[in-house]
């Protein structure tokens, strides 16, 4: 997610159709492969997490996006 704009997205609903139809940038970003691309919202709390926590977080944001993804699944 931090690396989208260097990826030329520039809003969400664009990082999420590339999420979702190529698996390299969610097999570098750690997503699960065998679950549906996280959604718009979910990246965007997240990224609104990261900025109001600070960057020292990143590794709860991937946490908790791992955990919504998974508990939308079952």
């Amino acid at each position: 997610m931090l690396a989208a704009p260097l990826e030329g997205f520039s809003t969400f609903t664009n990082l999420h159709r590339r999420l979702t139809t190529d698996l390299c940038p969610r097999y570098q970003c750690e997503f699960q492969l065998d679950h549906p691309a996280t959604s718009i919202a979910a990246l965007s709390r997240a990224f609104h997490r990261m900025t109001a926590e600070g960057l020292n977080e990143i590794r709860e944001v991937k946490e908790y996006l791992s955990y919504f993804v998974s508990s939308r699944c079952h």
